[in-house]
């Protein structure tokens, strides 16, 4: 089956009329043993005078829309703000739909720009009201699939219940150790210089993060860890010194320079590792790393 991809064009818009080019969608359909996936590549020009959050939806339906992710734009990004991310191919909110059966993305920023690339043909809800109640329902209807999920598994829902309450089951977890041990001994080793603070580091993807827990999931939303991963192709996890002491930390690749150490700490990576020792880091490759935490 030959691979589906697709680009389209996001547009600004203003009182539901569409104005001027303002960037680009890719979409690719991407195909794997757990099940296919849909990879989104974003150009969007974006231009802010003060620092704004901007909420990417997918628009399932004119009157339905789907929570991605969240954007924070620094005043300090200027032409095309790049980001990328994964999706399940078919989405689970009040029965399936695939990807190319949705409309489009639509982007909300919240000093009042609107965006959107769609490839589906369909009507643009902007309503800002209207969006508020689309999205609870989309909230709504995915509690509830998970409340009938949970209620229709094993026995009757009456004797499910005096069972829990006779016996109350505690989830198993999984020591933070053995997860980082597994990862670390599995993923691609990166090469390390004899005379660094980076202890023992893999390759990682954005997905990748889920495995951590789930205080660390939301880095799979982190923009400025997708804009590293989009132009790296990777990110690293692994065994660093910091202030002398061992952590596990997620690291973006870059280069050490004040405009990326003013965003990267936008973001929450307010550490920079270089790959080597050095006394001067601006111009020095390393990682911009944050530490994992177990819960």
């Amino acid at each position: 089956m030959q691979a589906c991809r697709w680009v389209s064009y996001i547009y600004r818009y203003r009182e539901t009329k569409r104005q001027e080019n303002a960037g680009f969608i890719k979409i690719q359909k991407l195909k794997y043993e757990s099940g296919d996936i849909g990879r989104f590549q974003i150009g969007i020009r974006i231009m802010k005078l003060m620092p704004c959050r901007c909420e990417v939806y997918l628009m399932l339906e004119p009157d339905r829309i789907y929570p991605v992710q969240t954007m924070y734009i620094s005043e300090r990004m200027r032409d095309m703000i790049m980001l990328r991310f994964d999706l399940p191919w078919t989405i689970a909110v009040s029965g399936e739909k695939s990807i190319s059966e949705c409309i489009g993305l639509f982007f909300r920023c919240e000093d009042g720009d609107i965006f959107a690339g769609m490839w589906k043909e369909g009507r643009l809800c902007v309503n800002p009201i209207v969006i508020s109640e689309t999205e609870q329902k989309t909230k709504d209807n995915e509690r509830d699939i998970h409340k009938d999920k949970d209620i229709n598994q094993g026995k009757e829902k009456d004797e499910k219940k005096n069972l829990s309450l006779q016996q109350p089951c505690k989830p198993r977890k999984r020591e933070p150790e053995n997860t980082y041990r597994e990862m670390l001994n599995t993923y691609p080793k990166l090469p390390l210089f004899a005379d660094t603070h980076l202890l023992e580091c893999v390759k990682i993807a954005p997905q990748d993060i889920g495995k951590l827990a789930i205080g660390n999931w939301k880095l799979g939303t982190n923009s400025f860890v997708s804009h590293g991963f989009y132009h790296y192709q990777y990110l690293m996890f692994g065994r660093v010194l910091l202030d002398g002491e061992e952590r596990i930390v997620v690291g973006i690749p870059g280069v050490f320079t004040n405009k990326e150490r003013y965003v990267a700490n936008m973001f929450g990576f307010i550490r920079f590792v270089p790959s080597q020792k050095t006394d001067y880091l601006t111009g020095k490759f390393g990682y911009w790393v944050v530490e994992v935490v177990s819960e």
